[in-house]
């Protein structure tokens, strides 16, 4: 008889997994947002990712992070480091909460300002 081994995810690694999936999640909103993609691209890449691979989450995430990346140069990018309000919020508030309250800065435009900020 085959014995099966069955893992139970710690709290942490499914917060860490939440926190991933929120991350992808921003990144398609970005890129759909700008016109970059739609979810119909979006459901053939995820459906493409699945077909035959080893890690499908994986290649699919990781396609998602080169799209923006290529799409959202460092350079076409803006701090809201001379904003109060933001600021007071960025330096209260972890990245997830920031983020989330601001919904409509890309987490790419976070880095930018933390790097100046803490430059």
């Amino acid at each position: 008889m085959k014995k099966i081994t069955i893992t139970i995810p710690t709290k942490e690694e499914m917060e860490r997994e939440r926190k991933q999936q929120e991350r992808i999640y921003r990144l398609e909103r970005d890129l759909i947002d700008a016109g970059i993609v739609d979810t119909v691209e979006l459901g053939l890449l995820w459906d493409r990712c699945h077909e035959g691979a080893w890690d499908p989450i994986g290649d699919y995430n990781s396609i998602i992070v080169a799209k923006h990346l290529y799409h959202f140069k460092e350079n076409d990018l803006k701090d809201f480091a001379d904003d109060e309000e933001k600021m007071e919020d960025f330096l209260n508030l972890t990245k997830e909460e920031f983020l989330s309250s601001y919904s409509y800065l890309t987490e790419a435009e976070y880095e930018l300002t933390k790097k100046e900020v803490f430059k």
